[in-house]
């Protein structure tokens, strides 16, 4: 028998030969990961969360659709449990010009600058509601201008339509009529909520702009025909959005929770 100095044998005569290389240790997958199964994902060493979903799927097994969730042609934004469904086709513009050039999720060069938002995971940006790009530096108005925000869904930005609003002079003030869980509400005209015979908007006024669609009044949850009021306070720190199955949901702000986002729980907090 022989032992090699560098892991290295040469003219060996002998099948029986140890190296001075210590072998190399075999990395056995986690526990997690043994018994992580992903329907529509990918598994990973995470014991908040073993599967990455792809597109469109959620849950612990991204095994429910966001059809499951929101209906037909609708988007799904935020986690499982605080899920936005916003209308497909409001906005299909690509991602704006100035966002072309760069992943609108990754930040360069691994390093997190976040001007109008928080850093996730050190390389990617969590923009504040109206700002979006890869820092966060570009100003919803910027693309969809005033009455709408935006929100990044699958590398395209969207222009949510928020209501109508009438500018005088420097102030933008937004007609009390149009506020659908006002007591003061009034149904608009037909020839307001009517799209050229195709469909009607329930609680909102046909808008053209290269394509028809509803933008919806105050107080009615995003959709493709408005139908839905939406009045449940959900004070300052979120807003309320309908879902199909739930019903009248509050959608909470970054680091509140709770069924009125009324707890502040900031991302990181222990739980009890």
């Amino acid at each position: 028998m022989c032992i090699c100095p560098s892991g290295e044998c040469n003219n060996v005569t002998s099948s029986n030969f140890i190296t001075s290389t210590k072998p190399t240790e075999a990395k056995v997958p986690s526990t997690s990961v043994r018994n992580c199964s992903c329907v529509h994902g990918t598994c990973v060493d995470n014991a908040t969360s073993p599967c990455v979903c792809k597109e469109s799927w959620f849950g612990n097994s991204c095994n429910v659709s966001c059809k499951q969730l929101c209906g037909e042609s609708m988007l799904c934004i935020g986690g499982i449990e605080n899920m936005l469904c916003i209308p497909d086709g409001i906005n299909d513009d690509p991602v704006p010009k100035n966002l072309s050039n760069a992943d609108p999720f990754q930040v360069p060069n691994n390093s997190c600058n976040c001007i109008q938002g928080s850093c996730n995971d050190a390389i990617t940006c969590i923009c504040n509601t109206g700002w979006t790009g890869a820092t966060c530096n570009i100003s919803c108005s910027d693309h969809c201008g005033q009455g709408s925000t935006c929100a990044e869904v699958f590398s395209k930005v969207i222009c949510i339509p928020t209501g109508i609003e009438t500018t005088n002079q420097s102030q933008t003030a937004i007609i009390p009529r149009q506020k659908a869980c006002s007591s003061d509400y009034v149904l608009r005209p037909v020839q307001e909520r009517e799209c050229m015979g195709m469909f009607n908007c329930t609680y909102g006024t046909c808008v053209t702009q290269e394509h028809y669609f509803c933008q919806c009044d105050i107080g009615v949850s995003p959709s493709q025909l408005c139908e839905h009021k939406c009045c449940k306070n959900c004070g300052n720190n979120g807003k309320c959005y309908y879902h199909p199955v739930l019903k009248e949901m509050c959608n909470c702000d970054k680091n509140y929770t709770g069924s009125l986002c009324e707890i502040y729980y900031p991302q990181g907090m222990p739980r009890s």
